[in-house]
C-alpha cells in the first residue's frame, strides 16, 4: 500500500543528499567579496597601480594600495611587518576578517612573507602575485655584477638575486600555506623576471601563463597591472574560480567601464549649446563661435548693383 509513495520519497532523500554533497558552486563569492590590497612592486609609485585598481573598484571591491617603504628598497621582511599592519588597519575600517592580496613583482614576495612569517595565513583568503620573482631573476644578479657586487647597495635587489639566503629562507618547506588560495600569473614577454618560470609556486598554487592561452598576447613586466587579459584572470582568482580561463580579447588597458576591462560604446552625446561651452567627458570641443548667424532670407531678390546705380549726368558745355 506504501510502493506508490516510496519511490518519490526516495527521489526527494536523494536530491537533498546530492545538493548538500555539492554545495554552492562558488564558495568564495559568498556574501560581501573581502577587502583587496594591492601590494606594489620595486620603485613602483601606488599611481601606477591605479587603473588597476578602478577596475577592481568598478567590478564591486574595495580597494586599498600598498605603496613599498621607500619603494621597494629596504629589507623586504621589513616591507612586510609594514604590510602587515597595513592589513590589520584595512580589516579594522572594514570589519573583514580576511583581506585578498595582489602583488605585483616584489610586491609578491613581500605578500608571502607577511603570510608566513607574520601570522598572514589567519588574515589572508587570496594572495595573487602578477611577475613576481619567486625564486629570484636574472636581472637582479646582473645589477649585482656590474653594481660593484652589492646589488648597487639596494637591499631588496640582493634579496631577489637568484640563490639567496632571503629566497631559500622563504621557499624552504611548502610554498603554499592553508587556508590561502595561491594564484600566479606569469607573461613569457616579461623583461624583467627572468626565466620566466621562477614566477610559480608549487604545492598546490594554481600557475597560469598568459601567452598559454593568448599566445599573441604582449605583456611586459609594468603591464602585468594593466592589462585586460590578466585582469581576467585576477579577476577569476579573487572569486575562487579554477580552473582560470583568460579572456584574450579584453581591452589592454582599463577603460571607462566594464567587465575585464572591455569598454562599451558610448552613447552619443549632445553637441554643446552656444550658451555652455563645458565639453562632454572625455570629449572634446571649443569654446562656442561668436561669428553671427546669417539673417534669413526674404524671398525678393536683391536688385543688381549696376542697376541701383543713379544715372549718369550729361555732359555740361562751357558756352565761348
Amino acid at each position: 500500500m506504501f510502493r506508490g509513495h516510496v519511490a518519490p520519497a526516495a527521489l526527494v532523500l536523494l536530491l537533498g543528499a546530492v545538493t548538500i554533497a555539492v554545495g554552492p558552486a562558488d564558495p568564495a563569492s559568498a556574501g560581501p567579496p573581502d577587502p583587496v590590497i594591492i601590494v606594489a612592486g620595486t620603485g613602483e609609485p601606488a599611481v601606477v597601480l591605479a587603473p588597476l585598481a578602478a577596475r577592481l573598484r568598478a567590478d564591486g571591491y574595495g580597494v586599498w594600495i600598498f605603496e613599498l617603504p621607500a619603494l621597494g628598497t629596504i629589507d623586504i621582511n621589513v616591507s612586510a611587518a609594514r604590510l602587515n599592519q597595513f592589513a590589520d588597519d584595512v580589516r579594522g575600517q572594514t570589519g573583514a576578517g580576511r583581506v585578498d592580496l595582489v602583488g605585483h613583482s616584489q610586491g609578491g614576495l613581500v605578500a608571502r612573507s607577511y603570510v608566513k612569517y607574520l601570522g598572514g595565513s589567519a588574515e589572508v583568503d587570496s594572495l595573487i602575485t602578477l611577475g613576481a620573482p619567486h625564486r629570484g631573476t636574472y636581472v637582479a644578479n646582473l645589477a649585482t655584477l656590474v653594481g660593484f657586487g652589492n646589488c648597487l647597495a639596494i637591499v631588496a635587489c640582493q634579496q631577489m638575486t637568484i640563490g639567496s639566503s632571503y629566497l631559500a629562507d622563504l621557499n624552504a618547506g611548502d610554498d603554499t600555506i592553508e587556508p590561502v588560495r595561491y594564484t600566479t600569473i606569469r607573461s613569457v614577454t616579461d623583461e624583467i623576471v627572468r626565466p620566466v618560470d621562477t614566477a610559480t609556486l608549487f604545492d598546490g598554487a594554481v600557475n597560469v601563463l598568459v601567452q598559454q592561452r593568448c599566445w599573441l598576447r604582449i605583456v611586459g613586466h609594468i603591464g602585468l597591472v594593466l592589462d585586460g587579459t590578466v585582469y581576467s584572470g585576477v579577476r577569476q582568482a579573487l572569486e575562487g574560480r579554477s580552473p582560470i580561463v583568460l579572456d584574450c580579447w579584453a581591452a589592454v588597458v582599463a577603460g571607462r567601464r566594464g567587465r575585464y576591462g572591455r569598454r562599451p560604446c558610448p552613447p552619443p552625446s549632445p553637441p554643446p549649446s552656444s550658451t555652455d561651452a563645458t565639453c562632454p567627458t572625455g570629449g572634446s570641443c571649443s569654446a562656442p563661435s561668436k561669428r553671427r548667424s546669417p539673417p534669413a532670407r526674404s524671398g525678393r531678390r536683391p536688385s543688381s548693383p549696376v542697376a541701383s546705380r543713379p544715372p549718369p549726368r550729361p555732359p555740361t558745355t562751357t558756352p565761348t
